[in-house]
């Protein structure tokens, strides 16, 4: 998916170097939210924020949003590309929810990194590092999101299969919420993904014969 495929408008984005440049993950949870958001202007956090994409997406449809990364960088990036889409995006640095531990929202859009890391060896991509089996943000989001959600609001997560998604809807659902998948598609492996394949083989998630990877996006709602 490119944004030329989008039925939406797309933000225009000019990533920082060592942020994460929207891809295709980005593209198709900003659709799944756009294509199943309430009509009605929400309250709206964009956790892992990066490049600021997904927060001034929905800004672009009038919602308020706060935005969070724990990177400098992508603080700054997000700031300067809502500036560029003449949005306003509250953009805060902190550790996931710590920046607004007292808020709730409607909603709250999160591209985390899940591509599973090898421990060891230097990594040039620390922005897709989710740990040895790719769920070290994502089981904090799942665990951590019910406290900020006004009843009746939702999760909106990508992420890859590479990443077992069965235990991201186990997990949300432990914490109270109702999930459901809203979006798929299946995608060739990326470049940083292809630079890790022996990892992911010794680990056992990929096949050596395998190419591909399922994005899904999780829709996991606060019932009121």
């Amino acid at each position: 998916m490119n944004v030329q495929e989008l039925r939406i408008a797309a933000p225009d984005i000019e990533p920082m170097r060592g942020v994460y440049r929207p891809s295709a993950d980005s593209l198709l949870l900003a659709e799944a939210f756009a294509m199943n958001e309430p009509q009605r202007r929400l309250e709206v956090l964009d956790v892992c924020c990066g490049s600021g994409f997904q927060g001034i997406a929905a800004a672009l449809r009038g919602h308020l949003v706060d935005a969070v990364d724990s990177d400098k960088c992508a603080t700054i990036n997000a700031r300067r590309n809502a500036l560029l889409n003449v949005v306003q995006l509250r953009v805060l640095r902190g550790d996931l929810f710590a920046p607004v531990i007292d808020r709730r929202y409607d909603a709250v859009l999160a591209n985390p990194p899940y591509l599973p890391t090898p421990p060891k060896g230097v990594r040039r991509h620390v922005w897709c590092d989710g740990g040895p089996d790719g769920r070290v943000v994502i089981d904090r989001i799942c665990r951590e999101v019910s406290a900020h959600l006004n009843p009746g609001g939702s999760l909106w997560m990508v992420q890859s299969s590479l990443a077992d998604i069965p235990r991201s809807k186990e997990l949300l659902r432990e914490a109270g919420l109702f999930v459901s998948e809203v979006a798929e598609r299946i995608e060739p492996f990326g470049p940083v993904t292809n630079e890790r394949l022996d990892y992911l083989e010794s680990v056992g998630l990929v096949a050596p014969d395998d190419s591909y990877e399922r994005l899904v996006v999780l829709q996991a709602t606060l019932t009121a």
